[in-house]
């Protein structure tokens, strides 16, 4: 049975989020996020989502693995349902790559906004999603994404961030290179881009 419906009736009514809860931290970005130097401190990479093979970690871990080797100082925090140290088979990648000076398990948090203010990126490496929360939320506290090409992901980031293939660490590593070399090197475009982000969630997110 075919059940047609007239276009000019729909519209899609996307998801949205609190943006008035989900805030930029002037006080931490003031420390982390704005002065950001190589020599300082390490570049600070998160990712929200549960342990499951859907979310690829093991593509993100490999990308930090090729930033170790090539002596970007990177430090990778890692939340969400089951990816904490109870995770034998989580850490025995970790111990394999030898990244476990770099990797934060922190597993399920209470606040996740605090999570999103205390990083310069939030990564998405993903094998599939639908309309992934993580993203505008993170973006919404002004937050730069990385994210592989699934579901709603290229178009809630749009401009203000980088769509990368599905499993090629190798590409994911060169992108967070690119964001690296932005915060350092031209650093008035990417206090230009924490800005579109949130603006961007504000007029196509807000719930």
């Amino acid at each position: 049975v075919k059940i047609k419906m007239n276009r000019k009736k729909l519209i899609v009514i996307n998801n949205g989020i609190n943006t008035n809860y989900f805030i930029p931290d002037l006080s931490l970005s003031t420390k982390s996020n704005h002065s950001f130097k190589l020599n300082d401190r390490p570049f600070k990479i998160g990712m929200a989502a549960r342990f499951d093979g859907h979310k690829d970690h093991k593509s993100l871990l490999e990308a930090i693995k090729l930033l170790k080797d090539n002596k970007y100082k990177v430090d990778c925090y890692l939340v969400g349902q089951g990816v904490d140290e109870k995770n034998e088979e989580l850490k025995n990648l970790i111990n394999l790559l030898g990244i476990n000076s770099n990797i934060y398990l922190m597993g399920s948090v209470d606040d996740i906004r605090k999570f999103y203010q205390s990083i310069d990126l939030h990564i998405l490496s993903s094998f599939s999603e639908a309309s992934p929360l993580v993203i505008i939320e993170s973006m919404s506290c002004g937050i730069p994404n990385i994210s592989t090409r699934v579901g709603d992901a290229p178009f809630m980031i749009s401009e203000t961030g980088w769509i990368v293939p599905i499993a090629k660490p190798k590409i994911l590593y060169q992108t967070i290179i690119q964001s690296i070399n932005e915060i350092i090197f031209m650093h008035d475009i990417w206090i230009k881009r924490k800005i579109n982000c949130r603006e961007r969630v504000k007029k196509s997110y807000e719930i």
